[in-house]
């Protein structure tokens, strides 16, 4: 996709020397679309890495968020074009955009206005295409910095907006931890030696077998009884190749 856009780019610069004046503003029109665009190129040079550090689950720069929670929480007075404080409207974003914009742009007090303005109009639509892990905000680096940011009555809300996205979080974690043992006894429990040990009342089965060798040196055997079109299943996901069909 990269390199696509570079492509697409060298091909336009051919194309201005194609560029004809009609006298009518043509020049101060593309100087401005241009122009945007540069300014969209200056924001997104911060995004990238940060969303690129996401979405291999490397550390973030938690400077940069800290920073920017105790500068622009005291600073409240610093409008963005819409006459609110950059604080407030970063607000507006919703506490997980906010916080990417954040770690992202370690000074956005001082951040240009075209670019703050760009950052304010397009984030959120830039995080759509991201694919960022869903729990990415609740990791326990940012969870620190919260933790100790400072109790000012003016992020308090941020302060509670995040809690409420970090228990959502978790509660989703747990569900799927206790949901994923009892999905992996399925296909065991489907398997007729299963149903007739428990019509048996046995406490013990013998659907799961192992057996270890003595030393280090030779591998572990690893045995499982699975209902039938269980078993095809585990063939598919294990990419295994029949060689005898009986």
């Amino acid at each position: 996709m990269s390199q696509r856009i570079l492509s697409n780019l060298d091909a336009l610069v051919t194309e201005t020397f194609q560029f004809h004046c009609d006298g009518e503003g043509t020049f101060t029109s593309l100087k401005a679309k241009v122009s945007h665009l540069a300014t969209q190129i200056a924001v997104l040079e911060k995004l990238g890495p940060v969303a690129r550090l996401v979405r291999r689950g490397e550390a973030l720069p938690m400077r940069a968020l800290s920073y920017n929670i105790k500068k622009l929480s005291e600073d409240d007075s610093k409008r963005d074009g819409q006459g609110d404080s950059r604080w407030a409207s970063l607000q507006k974003l919703g506490c997980q955009t906010a916080i990417f914009s954040m770690i992202s742009c370690s000074g956005l007090a001082l951040l240009a206005a075209e670019e703050y303005d760009w950052l304010l109009n397009n984030v959120r639509r830039y995080l759509t295409v991201q694919e960022l892990p869903r729990d990415w905000v609740a990791r326990e680096q940012i969870r620190k910095v919260l933790a100790n940011a400072p109790r000012r009555p003016n992020i308090i809300s941020f302060l509670n907006s995040y809690h409420d996205i970090e228990t959502r979080c978790i509660t989703t974690e747990r569900n799927l931890t206790e949901e994923e043992p009892a999905r992996k006894r399925i296909p065991v429990e489907n398997s007729r030696l299963w149903k007739w040990e428990r019509s048996q009342e046995m406490d013990t089965t013998g659907c799961l077998a192992t057996l270890f060798p003595k030393d280090e040196t030779q591998d572990v055997s690893f045995t499982i009884w699975c209902g039938h079109n269980d078993g095809y299943f585990l063939n598919d996901v294990f990419a295994v190749q029949r060689a005898i069909s009986s």
